[in-house]
């Protein structure tokens, strides 16, 4: 949720619709990038926060899969 919730603040600046225009449109010739910019930081920053877990989860042994 906290790298969604960061990606869409990141996408304001770039934003251009018909009630927001954020302050880097007008340097862009009016292109809307803001979804461009979201994926990245939202993708990058979700990884950042989970690469930690994946490694734990998977170097953990299954224990409960063994059935004697």
């Amino acid at each position: 949720m906290a790298a969604y919730i960061v990606g869409f603040c990141v996408q304001l600046p770039f934003m251009s619709t018909t009630i927001y225009q954020g302050f880097m449109v007008p340097h862009l010739g009016g292109a809307d990038i803001s979804w461009i910019i979201g994926l990245i930081v939202s993708a990058g920053l979700y990884y950042y926060l989970v690469r930690g877990t994946v490694r734990r989860t998977a170097a953990q042994p299954a224990s409960s899969a063994v059935v004697n």
